[in-house]
């Protein structure tokens, strides 16, 4: 009985040790890998040190896809030297810097997704942190992941309302100073995330307008011919012009 529960806490044992292996600690180094938590120096549990200065690179572990890291804490401030920043690169190459970031992750929306670009040949992400001389915190915890590179979305038009269809044209007629509701229905590709903004133009000289979701509302306040196009920009930052209408 004795042996059959020592081979059990070993076998469990080395289980445990494959699972923990998958997360990461800040330190100075490489890692090519597409899952774990990325944490500071202390942990899940611990504050990280003091007079920290760490230069960590955080690859795919597949040539073909590109590192993402999901920020589900963060506590930084950046004073008295304190300093978190991101590249877009397997280097710090100042030209691929992402951001500088401090605060908490209400002050840094950015952080809940962070991507390495299509155009970076490495697919990695570079991470530089320095921390004060006294007076640590808690750091951040972040979920490494991978994606593909960036697909084509897609969208049909769902409605122009209230509008009218000139079959002679092709055009939508709309009364000029009545408000419009536009909507289309977009595709995103496995490959790319869901949409996180969408980008009208209604190609009368007023500002685009941003909406994080596929519906809008116009009014057009004088008479033309006017060409509606909508720009689909997703949270992993791959941009389409999908429609024009």
């Amino acid at each position: 009985m004795k042996r059959f529960k020592f081979i059990y806490f070993t076998v469990f044992s080395i289980i445990f040790s494959i699972t923990s292996a998958q997360d990461i600690l800040m330190q100075d180094g490489t890692f090519d890998q597409c899952s774990g938590t990325f944490f500071d120096s202390g942990g899940a549990v611990d504050d990280y040190g003091t007079d920290e200065d760490f230069t960590i690179t955080i690859c795919p572990d597949d040539p073909l896809l590109i590192t993402t890291l999901e920020f589900t804490d963060f506590e930084v401030p950046g004073v008295n030297g304190t300093n978190f920043e991101i590249y877009d690169a397997d280097t710090a190459d100042p030209t691929q810097l992402l951001g500088s970031f401090s605060g908490d992750l209400a002050d840094n929306p950015e952080l809940e997704l962070i991507s390495a670009s299509d155009e970076n040949p490495t697919g990695c992400l570079t991470i530089v942190f320095q921390s004060a001389t006294f007076f640590p915190n808690p750091g951040w915890a972040a979920t490494i992941g991978c994606r593909e590179p960036c697909e084509d979305t897609t969208a049909t038009l769902n409605q122009i309302v209230p509008s009218e269809f000139n079959t002679a044209t092709q055009n939508y007629e709309i009364e000029f100073f009545q408000e419009t509701n536009f909507q289309i229905n977009p595709v995103f590709p496995p490959g790319n995330g869901n949409s996180s903004q969408y980008i009208w133009d209604f190609g009368d000289g007023t500002p685009p307008v941003n909406t994080s979701v596929p519906i809008v509302q116009h009014t057009y306040e004088s008479l033309g011919n006017f060409t509606v196009s909508v720009t689909i920009i997703d949270d992993f930052g791959c941009e389409n012009d999908v429609l024009q209408i």
